[in-house]
């Protein structure tokens, strides 16, 4: 006797007809997978472009955090889509789609000299040694940056939270934690931030000129 089968036309798996139900949800699951990656390519490939329009609008160090909260999924996409930041930090662990930062607090204060030893604005260049070939500080805030992701209990053991944070330009320092409550210090260049530095820059500019007067 003949059996009827179906073929899946994306992988070529085939089902008998009993198995009408595995193989329509073999089809729901390969679709939404197609789906998803697709859209995490566009992600990727627009993920510079969108962010730097984002930091040209941010022009306050205050508007950060929220500015982070209020895109938090399109930041976990991102991540999810392979990038990294400059000194490769792991998108091992993904995020899903119920995870959530419930908070993120960001303290930091101005400082003339950041030292780059460690990190630097994403067009600048690390000088570990502080020789002077290189730059040995760039402007910006430093300070600390805390928060905690809801995740759920299978999940728990992931953290990639650290490189969400490092690609939107916080560049973390020493710290750590796990997701219910973590904490890094957190350096912020202005090099990176063009509205928060044009600002600053405008600052600079009347205090100078009020100390002539």
């Amino acid at each position: 006797m003949r059996v009827q089968v179906r073929k899946c036309p994306y992988t070529g798996k085939i089902f008998e007809e009993k198995d009408i139900g595995k193989y329509m949800i073999h089809l729901r699951n390969i679709r939404e997978a197609r789906h998803e990656a697709n859209h995490l390519t566009r992600v990727k490939d627009s993920f510079a472009t969108w962010l730097l329009q984002e930091r040209t609008k941010i022009i306050s160090i205050d508007e950060i955090a929220p500015w982070f909260m209020d895109n938090q999924r399109h930041i976990m996409d991102a991540h999810n889509s392979g990038i990294s930041d400059r000194w490769g930090h792991s998108t091992r662990d993904k995020f899903h789609k119920n995870d959530r930062f419930e908070n993120i607090n960001l303290v930091v204060n101005y400082n003339h000299f950041i030292s780059n030893s460690h990190t630097c604005p994403d067009n600048g260049v690390t000088n570990f040694s502080q020789t002077n070939d290189k730059p040995i500080s760039y402007r910006g805030y430093s300070g600390r940056i805390s928060g905690s992701l809801k995740r759920s209990s299978p999940l728990i053991h992931g953290y990639p939270y650290s490189n969400a944070i490092n690609i939107v330009g916080i560049k973390t320092m020493s710290g750590g934690g796990g997701n219910d409550e973590w904490g890094y210090g957190a350096n912020i260049f202005l090099d990176d931030w063009p509205g928060i530095k044009n600002v600053a820059e405008g600052f600079e500019i009347i205090a100078r000129l009020k100390g002539i007067k």
